[in-house]
């Protein structure tokens, strides 16, 4: 066995053991805390998990799959959900606060009351996300103040009701 097999066995193992845990709020005493924030996700089917309320910052969510979770009022500050794939999230009222979301999915995520302000989210794909015109137009201005990185090939601005950047115009006047 060579050391990318006992990688990729120890990855499942643990996703197998992170299947059965619940991440929610408990009003048992008998159930264990876990402690979420900084910790690595990154790479695992999360789909369907609730973090609700949950302090994940600094946590990496990386490249994983977290399809129809529940991130509602999560404390998500200075996460990475870069490669993510939120697809039918709630992320309501959750605080993104400096995290990374460059090339995330989040279509038909639930978004009102969601903080993004210093957030990456260039490369992002915000399709059919729920939110209000103004949450939208916040996205589209922070987009606007800041220049994509240059690895960065999907155009964010065109899933969420952006205006066309300003361009000069070239033409000469006679």
């Amino acid at each position: 066995t060579d050391g990318k097999d006992v990688v990729e066995s120890a990855a499942q193992h643990i996703a197998g053991l992170l299947a059965k845990v619940e991440f929610g709020t408990s009003q048992s005493n008998d159930e264990v805390a876990v402690e979420t924030r900084g910790l690595d996700l990154s790479y695992l089917d999360l789909s369907s998990k609730s973090f609700v309320r949950l302090d994940v910052s600094g946590a990496s969510f990386k490249g994983s799959k977290l399809v129809g979770a529940k991130l509602s009022s999560a404390n998500a500050v200075d996460a990475d959900f870069s490669a993510a794939d939120l697809t039918d999230a709630a992320l309501d009222k959750a605080s993104f606060r400096g995290a990374d979301l460059r090339g995330a999915v989040l279509r038909r995520a639930l978004l009102y009351g969601a903080d993004f302000e210093h957030a990456q989210i260039h490369g992002a794909d915000f399709t059919d996300a729920f939110m209000t015109k103004n949450e939208a137009r916040k996205l589209c201005d922070q987009l606007a103040a800041s220049e994509p990185p240059s690895a960065v090939q999907f155009d964010t601005r065109k899933t969420l009701p952006c205006k066309p950047p300003s361009s000069q115009s070239t033409a000469a006047t006679y």
